[in-house]
């Protein structure tokens, strides 16, 4: 149930990030980024985000108990 409740989480946080960063995206493009690379930089993001977060989640819980 916990994972459940952390991927929701981790897909809203994706989410508001990508609307947040509709500017940014809008230059990237502008600057010659395809379609397809932009989507890759954000799969990569999501990524990174979806791996640091079980890990420091570990890190800190095992510190803490």
């Amino acid at each position: 149930m916990a994972g459940v409740i952390a991927l929701i989480a981790v897909g809203n946080t994706l989410a508001l990030s990508v609307v947040e960063r509709q500017q940014e995206s809008g230059l990237l493009r502008e600057l010659g980024l395809t379609r397809g690379q932009l989507r890759g930089l954000l799969a990569w993001e999501a990524v990174l985000v979806a791996g640091v977060a079980p890990v420091l989640g570990v890190v800190l819980g095992g510190a803490y108990g």
